[in-house]
């Protein structure tokens, strides 16, 4: 059994989408810089909701208003974590009305805002994010 120095994590995925219905995607040193959603621990105390909130300020600088929680899972020790770890996270869909970034460079390297499908075919994500996607696509006629 691997030894998991933190415990059982749990953290926020967050899906950021504009007016457009476009999704914020960034490249996180942590993870590879591989192409994933903005997001971060979820503090004691916390509420997911708060927490994407709060992750999406401090990466990013966007101001969003968090709607609903579009999916939710674990990732035990991936191979493209820059530590072992073991997460269980939730993917939040995010509103910004604003779309001034101020990136925090320790956090993210890149950024693309690309529609649902346009995401899809163009970028290498993860079967949580691509999952997380296309729960998008079908979340995106309610909104």
């Amino acid at each position: 059994m691997k030894k998991f120095s933190r415990g059982i994590e749990p953290v926020v995925s967050v899906m950021v989408f504009d007016k457009k219905k476009r999704l914020l995607f960034v490249k996180d040193p942590k993870w590879k810089n591989k192409w994933k959603f903005p997001g971060g621990h979820i503090e004691v105390g916390e509420s997911i909701f708060k927490a994407s909130v709060r992750e999406v300020k401090e990466e990013t600088g966007l101001i969003v208003k968090a709607l609903e929680i579009i999916d939710c899972g674990e990732k035990i020790a991936s191979p493209s974590y820059h530590r072992l770890a073991h997460f269980v996270y939730f993917t939040v869909a995010c509103f910004s009305k604003n779309l001034e970034m101020k990136i925090n460079k320790k956090e993210i390297s890149d950024f693309k805002w690309l529609g649902a499908k346009s995401a899809l075919a163009k970028l290498s994500l993860g079967p949580n994010d691509t999952k997380a996607v296309k729960k998008f696509i079908k979340f995106n006629k309610n909104i």
